[in-house]
């Protein structure tokens, strides 16, 4: 395009999709799907520091709220549970 008009075209920024955040309710974490009606692989603590991947905001709706992180497992978990680790501070 840049190359035949001589203009260019600005993309959007990427969105972050992978950090850490952290628990501020006892959290599970779902296998393979982000909904309630997924199978709980683990039950973590508050205060626990989770990784995440990536994340959707078309998951299971709790409280109006259907973004579900991504971990490296392919698990997902409630993003309502949890806060930025920037936050902690």
């Amino acid at each position: 395009y840049e190359e035949c008009s001589g203009a260019t075209v600005a993309l959007p920024e990427a969105q972050i999709r992978q950090g850490t955040v952290v628990t501020t309710v006892r959290l599970n974490i779902r296998r393979d799907q982000p909904s309630t009606r997924a199978a709980v692989v683990q039950t973590v603590p508050v205060g626990t520091k989770l990784d995440h991947v990536d994340w959707t905001d078309s998951g299971e709706p709790i409280n109006g709220n259907p973004l579900w992180y991504l971990d490296a497992n392919g698990n997902y978990f409630w993003s309502g549970g949890v806060r930025s680790e920037a936050a902690e501070v």
